[in-house]
């Protein structure tokens, strides 16, 4: 059985679902809208909001439970707290997996994804939040959103920005390393070295819920980004999944192994 998602095919196999995380990293934070609001998928969730008056980019940093396959973001905007783009950026931890310092984390070499831009909301004269979908296809065990400069209007006097909530949407990537070959090797996903709270210095309406039914004044836009690989190298990297997990079947986990650390090399055709 197939469907459509996000204008992308999926087959009944891909199990899409939500993406549990946590907030490692925030550039900066209101007290009473702290980052970590934003891993709440429910209606008690106050958001993140920015510092007043803060210097532009903000960044928030998430990190997943394992290595996921994204198929779709949404991001539920402040009503008139709002950014004019927000940046996507991935990172996938090379092979062996180390546990990544919080001085670090800002360093780290993130794949460009590519970006979403947000309404004024002039229109609804504020007292609607955007829920952007964002449609995409990449790897990722740490997001990063590079959050640009507010939109000026007569309410955000401190020229803050906010995202009230965040909801992840993905397949599991078969990329990390197995549970067999961690017992194998003693290898375990990487674990971040932080606390949220001391930052350091958008086709299927029953998945565009974020938080419960969609509420009257919430404004739903979709927008698609396509890979930041083109189709070719794509398709070699869907063929590595196929090969690492056979070989993880047969229980050779030198070969699993092999194709873990030929999917962290620059290019799929540099590989040999």
């Amino acid at each position: 059985q197939r469907r459509v998602h996000g204008n992308q095919e999926m087959s009944g196999s891909d199990q899409l679902s939500t993406c549990k995380f946590k907030v490692i990293y925030c550039s900066g934070e209101d007290e009473e809208h702290q980052a970590k609001e934003i891993e709440k998928v429910d209606k008690e969730s106050k958001g993140w909001e920015s510092k007043r008056f803060c210097d532009y980019p903000q960044t928030i940093i998430i990190q997943f439970e394992e290595i996921v396959n994204l198929h779709e973001i949404q991001i539920l905007c402040h009503e008139f707290k709002i950014p004019t783009r927000i940046e996507l950026l991935a990172y996938v931890p090379l092979i062996p997996l180390e546990a990544i310092p919080m001085e670090k984390l800002q360093s780290l070499s993130y794949k460009k994804i590519g970006h979403v831009s947000f309404d004024a909301n002039e229109r609804t004269n504020y007292t609607a939040r955007e829920l952007k979908s964002v449609y995409v296809d990449f790897f990722a065990f740490l997001f990063r959103l590079q959050i640009g400069k507010c939109y000026t209007n007569k309410f955000n006097s401190f020229k803050q920005v906010g995202i009230v909530s965040i909801k992840c949407i993905a397949s599991k990537s078969k990329l990390g390393l197995p549970k067999q070959i961690q017992e194998k090797t003693g290898e375990k996903a990487p674990e971040i070295a932080s606390s949220p709270s001391q930052p350091l210095k958008e086709e299927e309406k029953g998945e565009k819920e974020l938080l419960g039914s969609p509420s009257p004044n919430i404004v739903q836009t979709e927008e698609k980004i396509e890979p930041p690989l083109d189709v070719g190298t794509m398709q070699e990297l869907r063929m590595l999944e196929k090969e690492k997990e056979k070989a993880v079947e047969n229980e050779d986990f030198d070969e699993a192994i092999r194709l873990c650390l030929l999917y962290t090399s620059p290019s799929p055709r540099d590989r040999g």
